[in-house]
């Protein structure tokens, strides 16, 4: 699994991150990341373990610091800086996720919402071999592992930013109640299937404060 020091030496060799400021960025790193729980969900209790906000990408970490780009320091390192160079690494393909080119009903057909969560994963393609899954780690192997046992299929990896892959794991598991609910009460079926339509039928908050399937 990527860990935050394995990001930054990422960073330093993709000529992206200055080796003067790596060593200072992971010092940083802890508080940087507990500050960004603390905006999230406030200050956990002791010996709470918090909810999935509270999973923060190294990513996340680095783009909060505000940090010059080594290769243009006129420019921010951004989260999409940071996972296009772990995209490179792995020999992965990077993918800006739109929400209005994904089927917002297939993810919650494979993968329960706290799995999803825990991962960082979202499923946005499938056919009766493979699935595409959007990953912010691809070093993670126990997601690989768990993804052919149950998926039943061959998984395939592309990298997407960890803010965009969590935003549309609320959007397309949060949307997943209204979807049946209206696909019930309209005679002759709907082709419901992108986010522009779902957002139509109801707030997402009021889906998630009454969606009990996970």
């Amino acid at each position: 699994a990527l860990t935050f020091e394995t990001v930054c030496e990422l960073l330093v060799a993709a000529k992206v991150l200055g080796p003067e400021h790596a060593r200072d960025v992971i010092v940083r790193g802890e508080r940087e990341r507990a500050r960004i729980v603390r905006q999230r969900i406030g200050r956990p209790q002791a010996g709470q373990k918090g909810p999935a906000e509270a999973i923060v990408h190294p990513a996340e970490v680095i783009a909060a610091m505000d940090l010059p780009h080594h290769g243009n320091p006129e420019a921010k390192i951004t989260e999409k800086n940071v996972m296009e160079v772990i995209a490179h690494t792995a020999s992965l393909r990077f993918v800006d996720l739109d929400p209005l080119k994904i089927d917002a009903k297939l993810a919650p057909q494979f993968l329960s919402r706290p799995f999803a969560r825990r991962n960082t994963a979202l499923i946005v393609a499938a056919d009766d071999n493979t699935v595409t899954v959007a990953v912010a780690d691809p070093y993670n192997r126990g997601l690989v592992d768990d993804l052919v046992q149950y998926v039943k299929r061959r998984p395939v990896l592309v990298i997407s930013t960890p803010s965009d892959i969590q935003r549309l794991i609320t959007d397309f598991y949060g949307f997943r109640v209204a979807v049946a609910g209206a696909e019930e009460q309209v005679s002759g079926g709907v082709d419901i299937g992108n986010l522009e339509r779902y957002v139509k039928l109801k707030r997402v908050e009021d889906i998630e404060a009454n969606d009990q399937h996970v």
